[in-house]
């Protein structure tokens, strides 16, 4: 009586492993988002000092919101575990002291985003789906109207590649994306240069935060489909 007990039990633990694993194997990570945009298209304000041998200028760009950083993530979240029909989310890489390690806002890309290479994620995760995303936001599109017969300097192209791999990095899923089109986008703008004395000082006209998450949302569903 014992023994069948046991054998009952070991088969339903089993069972319930192997449903554990199965639902294990049908989630996905993105362990790499890379969101880089070029100064040119972020710079809102620029003083240069000619004559200056040393700091000879300075600028400001425009700051991501907590939200719009958010809303990135989870946007590309939402997108692939449509396309993949799987339960994809954000992974991280942590410390020995289990401090989660992200991007670093800083010579175009974004704060907060997840950064790994595949070697070490797969090390960390199980997962059915490793993906990695790249947008690349640079000049070379079109104009942007800004209504009123107003339409912009700034030309915003999207360069957006999504590559899906198993655990053995065979690949699943890659797609390139190039979206130079961003004509009816709605921002703001205002723009003057002005020189006084050796000073030369320089606003342009900039997109916000939440039109470069915009572009990205768009261009990210056109290529998933």
């Amino acid at each position: 009586m014992i023994k069948i007990k046991l054998k009952q039990f070991f088969i339903l633990f089993i069972f319930l492993f192997s449903l554990k694993i199965k639902a294990q194997n049908n989630e996905g990570g993105i362990y790499m988002l890379q969101f880089k945009i070029d100064n040119d298209l972020i710079e809102e304000f620029k003083v240069e000092f000619p004559e200056k041998k040393f700091f000879t200028s300075f600028s400001e760009i425009i700051e991501f919101s907590d939200e719009v950083l958010d809303s990135i993530k989870f946007v590309s979240e939402s997108f692939l575990s449509k396309k993949l029909s799987s339960d994809v989310k954000c992974i991280y890489k942590y410390t020995k002291r289990g401090k989660k390690i992200t991007s670093v806002g800083v010579l175009g890309q974004l704060d907060g985003m997840p950064v790994n290479t595949f070697k070490n994620t797969i090390q960390s995760y199980n997962k059915k789906y490793y993906i990695s995303i790249v947008a690349n936001f640079q000049a070379g599109g079109y104009s942007i109207d800004f209504g009123r017969g107003k339409r912009s300097k700034i030309k915003p192209k999207l360069t957006l590649v999504v590559n899906v791999f198993d655990v053995d990095k065979n690949l699943i899923f890659k797609n390139k994306f190039v979206e130079k089109n961003f004509e009816k986008l709605r921002s703001y703008s205002g723009s003057y240069e002005g020189v006084r004395g050796n000073t030369v000082v320089t606003a342009s006209e900039t997109l916000r935060d939440v039109d470069f998450f915009s572009m990205y949302k768009s261009t990210l569903d056109k290529l998933l489909k």
